[in-house]
């Protein structure tokens, strides 16, 4: 008996050291989803029921019905938001599959963003998690994949579309700006912390 519950107590220290100092940790016992996330991170949770749903740019019931049954099946499934193609992949969650990509500019040339969003689907929910970049930050220290273009954006930086897969990549390699690799890290790190019940 007495290996089990060593066993046992070194799983539940294991799991509580975890989640770092620092921290918070967003419960929705409803639908049956945990995550961490850093205090002071730009960082979105959205749970709504698939049922009904009626956002915009894909977050809506068909796509929903169509990619939680591509996800089932280890498949991306149709595109929502902005996603940037060369960043989208599929990775395990719990005991299915979510879409994992990064939304760097929506709508317009003159749009820069910083999205990473992890999107799948639990007791009949969309889960949509995302963590935001320090804009300005971020592109100050990554000026080599962006320009101006005055005709299109006046002084204001735009992508070098053409650099926006290089700057992922030298994210995914951990080459990245401080400010950028941080935001590229802490999102891994948050994914690692999803628990679903």
């Amino acid at each position: 008996m007495r290996t089990p519950l060593l066993c046992l107590s070194l799983l539940l220290v294991a799991c509580s050291a975890s989640i770092p100092d620092g921290w918070e940790t967003y419960e929705n016992t409803d639908v049956g989803i945990s995550v961490s996330y850093p205090t002071d991170a730009d960082f979105d949770i959205s749970v709504k029921p698939i049922e009904g749903l009626a956002d915009t740019m894909g977050y809506d019931e068909q796509t929903a019905r169509i990619n939680r049954l591509a996800l089932s099946k280890k498949s991306f499934g149709g595109g929502v938001d902005f996603a940037l193609p060369s960043s989208q992949v599929v990775r395990p969650i719990g005991s299915g599959f979510a879409q994992d990509f990064a939304v760097l500019g929506r709508f317009e040339a003159c749009d820069i963003a910083f999205d990473r969003i992890l999107y799948f689907f639990h007791n009949e929910h969309q889960i949509v998690l995302t963590l935001r970049g320090q804009r300005d930050t971020i592109k100050k220290e990554s000026s080599e994949y962006l320009k101006t273009f005055e005709t299109d954006c006046g002084d204001d930086l735009m992508w070098h579309h053409d650099k926006q897969p290089l700057f992922y990549s030298a994210l995914q390699l951990g080459r990245g700006g401080d400010a950028a690799q941080r935001w590229f890290d802490d999102f891994e790190d948050i994914v690692e912390t999803v628990r679903l019940n």
